[in-house]
């Protein structure tokens, strides 16, 4: 019987309609096959909805840089970024649906062998999510610099955009989870060959 508790899993791979997960309580890896048509929500819109965004505050931002000081710029970057913080909510509602199509067909997961190759693969995912939330995290934090220095509004849209892009690969897709479910599964896959 398949344990139903998400807590004690990991997504390692989701790739080609399949998403594999490891379980810390009983030791094992499952795959589930997904269903595409559950990502049927078209999320253009919210990528020209930034656009237009960013766009609009490049005509505006010389008239803000003339009257700008710290405490507009604080209060200008706090509305700013509490919409950005609702849009991207909303943004992010295909990574929700994947997760509650999971929780709730999990029990039409199968287990499978251990492979060197899945590690591989699960090790290499995880890398990748690490190497595009450092940058983005690393890059957040120097665009916040720029803009309380130099008054810029776009600035505050780049800042909110990789802020949130490197929360979304550090925080939302639990790396800090994925290394451990690979470091066991490494010493699991030693131990059986």
């Amino acid at each position: 019987m398949i344990n139903t508790d998400m807590n004690t899993k990991v997504e390692l791979i989701n790739a080609d309609n399949e998403t594999i997960f490891y379980d810390f309580t009983d030791k094992n890896i499952y795959k589930l096959t997904v269903d595409p048509e559950m990502y049927s929500e078209k999320e253009d819109k919210y990528d020209s909805i930034i656009l237009a965004v960013a766009l609009i505050t490049i005509p505006i931002n010389k008239i803000y840089m003339d009257i700008a000081n710290t405490f507009i710029n604080i209060i200008v970057f706090a509305v700013i970024s509490f919409f950005a913080f609702l849009f991207f909510t909303k943004y992010t509602r295909t990574l929700q649906i994947h997760r509650e199509y999971i929780k709730s067909n999990i029990h039409n997961s199968v287990e499978i062998e251990y492979e060197e190759n899945m590690i591989k693969n699960a090790t290499k995912a995880a890398n990748i999510l690490m190497c595009m939330g450092l940058p983005a995290l690393f890059i957040s934090l120097i665009i916040l610099i720029l803009y309380f220095k130099f008054s810029i509004l776009t600035l505050i849209i780049i800042f909110d955009s990789s802020f949130y892009l490197s929360y979304i690969f550090l925080i939302k897709t639990k790396i800090h989870k994925r290394y451990k479910a690979i470091k066991e599964m490494k010493k699991l896959y030693r131990e059986k060959n």
